[in-house]
This record gives structure tokens, C-alpha cells and sequence, in this order.
């Protein structure tokens, strides 16, 4: 079998030439004849065809999509602001939404794919800007395999007032005993990357001064969840500073949280 181009080849086979003789079949790599005679090639073909047009983590790919839209229904960021990645540990790779595309005009096939040093394996796109943030995670722990970066509004005040968000909520511990805010760094710098990895250490967030939240679990799912929670527990802190001072938590409690939240709710986190 000679491939003629890129949607074209020919069948060259000995029972082609039997069945149709003095002829070179051509034939589609991605469309089934209607009359393939008793020619296996034509199977072999389609079945090459469909591994051809397959895309690198395709399904990471539908997640990242649909997961960008989540955060600006749930009026956790806005237009273009943030970035999603998921990482595929066995294969070495990360799928990673474009740079400067709103959420709801992404589609599977902007996703880039990445390997852990940043180089593009797949994808004609720009990936994020903010992509080594998104990288240091994979490569140096083993409980995070998706990372979620937003612009929520309450987090990214306190991160504005370069605070920490301490326990006044029990609801913090899905992040870790608190959620530490990063030192200020450019967006995109190797800076902000090492500055979120570093404050984000035994926790599963981090606030970035100035800028947002990042947050790190086992999937998409459950990064989102560390995402909303913290911005609720964001809001509720600030709320309760506007009238006074807020009462937090002592570690005991928040020790007996983290054992708590082992086997709380549906969604099954891996152990921490």
C-alpha cells in the first residue's frame, strides 16, 4: 500500500489485482467504499485511517474544554483569564489550553500537548503563557495530575493584600491547613512558576500575589472543587473582617478535618 497524500493512498495488494485487474485502486484513508469487493485492505486501511485521526489524550482534551467553561459559569474567572492542564504520568505528556483564547471558543483540537520540559508534541496553538506553573507540579510531585489557574474575585483580594487565608472556615483544609499567598511575580515568568511550586508544598493551593489562585489534585474534577471551595472560603473570610476580627481554627481541628475529608463526599481524592 503507496500512500498517494494525506487523505489518498493506493492498494497495491495481490488480491486488489485479482479483483480488479489493470487497475491501481485508490481509496479514501478515511472513508469505507461502498463496494470493498472482498479486499481486507480496505478494512486495514479504515482501521488505520481512525488511529491516524486520533488525537494525543483526547479525552484530557473534551475535560479541559469543558472544565474552562465551568469556571466562568460558576463566575470563577472571566474571558481568557486562567489556564487548565491535565497530565498523563504514564505517557510523560500534558494537554494544556491555548494562550488568549476565550473558554467557550476552545475546542479539543487548540489543546496543546506538551512534554514536561514545554516543548509542543502535538497542536498548532500557542500553549499557555503560564505553562512551567503548570509543569514544576508534574514533575516534582506524585498526588497532582491536573492543575487549574484562575482569576476568581475573593482569593485574589486577599492575594492582593498578600495574605495568607487562614482557617476561619473548616472548609479550607480541602487545600490544607491554610492557603499561603506566593510572592509577586510576572505572569509567565519561571519566577511565578517556582514561587507557586514552592508555597504551594504540602498543600493542594496556592494564592498568587497580586494575580489569582492555583490549585493542583489528582484530576480536573477535584482541582475545580479546591478552586470553588477556596473562593468560598475566600469570600466568607473577607465578609467576616469587614465586621470584626475572624476566629480561626486551631490545628487540632484542622488536623481531624484532613482525616475527615479522607472519605467525605463523592469525590474520591487519592491519599495525601
Amino acid at each position: 500500500m503507496e500512500a498517494a497524500s494525506s487523505d489518498l493512498a493506493f492498494c497495491a495488494s495481490d488480491t486488489c489485482a485479482a479483483l480488479h485487474p489493470g487497475q491501481q485502486v485508490q481509496f479514501s484513508k478515511v472513508r469505507l467504499p461502498r463496494k470493498a469487493g472482498n479486499c481486507k485492505h480496505w478494512i486495514n486501511a479504515l482501521n488505520q485511517a481512525v488511529e491516524d485521526k486520533r488525537m494525543l489524550m483526547e479525552k484530557a482534551r473534551h475535560d479541559l474544554v469543558e472544565y474552562g467553561k465551568k469556571l466562568v459559569h460558576a463566575n470563577l474567572t472571566k474571558g481568557t483569564g486562567g489556564n487548565l492542564s491535565v497530565f498523563d504520568r504514564a505517557n510523560g505528556t500534558v494537554a494544556i489550553t491555548p494562550s488568549g483564547i476565550d473558554f467557550f471558543e476552545i475546542t479539543p483540537e487548540d489543546i496543546v500537548i506538551v512534554d514536561l520540559e514545554g516543548k509542543t508534541i502535538e497542536g498548532t496553538r500557542t500553549p499557555s503563557s503560564e505553562w512551567e506553573m503548570h509543569l514544576m507540579p508534574y514533575r516534582h510531585r506524585t498526588d497532582i495530575d491536573a492543575v487549574i489557574h484562575a482569576h476568581t474575585t475573593y482569593a485574589t483580594v486577599l492575594a492582593v493584600l498578600r495574605q495568607d487565608l487562614p482557617p476561619s472556615h473548616y472548609m479550607v483544609e480541602v487545600a490544607g491547613h491554610n492557603v499561603r499567598c506566593a510572592p509577586y511575580a510576572t505572569y509567565g515568568s519561571h519566577e511565578l512558576a517556582v514561587n507557586s511550586y514552592e508555597y504551594m508544598k504540602d498543600r493542594r493551593a496556592v494564592l498568587l500575589a497580586n494575580h489569582g489562585i492555583l490549585a493542583g489534585a489528582h484530576d480536573l474534577l477535584n482541582a475545580f472543587n479546591i478552586i470553588e471551595e477556596v473562593e468560598y472560603c475566600s469570600h466568607i473570610h473577607w465578609m467576616a473582617s469587614c465586621m470584626g476580627k475572624p476566629v480561626i481554627l486551631p490545628d487540632e481541628e484542622m488536623e481531624l478535618m484532613a482525616e475527615k475529608f479522607k472519605t467525605y463526599g463523592q469525590r474520591k481524592a487519592k491519599d495525601w
